[in-house]
């Protein structure tokens, strides 16, 4: 059996292909499959957070929602994340590590922005509505065509103007839908600019 070490925060990976990438520290996988989880176990909530921490760094609702639109579009369309959705859709049937992967990784990433949903519609930022299906209007809003092109191999990249122009949109579409109404520019986090 080949042994497979597992990557620790401190390890940087430059290529969705792990096996042929040196890794660090000293627990070993027992197969590739757990060095795929390891990896993605720790890839997601990583980049949750990058993109939670953009969309606090807005200046106000709209500016948070484009700046985490950015992000969310720039790390998805990167090959990291397509390779991932490419090796998990091809695992066969009846297999349970996709599964185990939107259960205990994607979806509780989702949920986090979703729980920041439910806060601004607290403060009367956003309209009452259920905040979980706000979240997945907000990501169905910024992905357009650009993940289906990607996963098919017709785009080797994405365009940061595109990019721009999709976060945008949907920060304004998001705000036609769930927005208050009011003028008042409110930074995300709840205090008034």
């Amino acid at each position: 059996m080949r042994e497979w070490r597992p990557l620790s925060p401190s390890c940087s990976i430059s290529t969705s292909d792990a096996a042929s990438t040196t890794l660090c520290t000293c627990k070993k996988f027992k197969s590739k499959d757990e060095l795929f989880q390891a990896w993605i176990a720790h890839d997601v909530p990583a980049q949750s957070d990058r993109l939670m921490q953009e969309f606090l760094s807005g200046k106000d609702i709209r500016d948070g929602l484009t700046k985490s639109g950015v992000a969310y579009l720039t790390r998805l369309l990167s090959p990291t994340p397509i390779g991932n959705m490419r090796m998990l859709a091809n695992r066969p049937e009846g297999s349970d590590m996709a599964k185990t992967f939107y259960e205990k990784t994607l979806r509780p990433a989702w949920l986090r922005l979703s729980e920041r949903m439910q806060l601004l519609m607290d403060e009367g930022l956003l309209k009452r509505a259920d905040p979980w299906v706000a979240t997945m209007h907000w990501k169905g809003l910024n992905e357009w065509d650009m993940l289906d092109k990607r996963l098919l191999g017709i785009t080797k990249g994405a365009d940061p103007a595109e990019i721009m122009k999709a976060a945008t949109a949907a920060a304004d579409a998001f705000l036609l839908i769930y927005g208050n109404g009011s003028r008042k520019q409110r930074a995300v986090g709840g205090h008034a600019r």
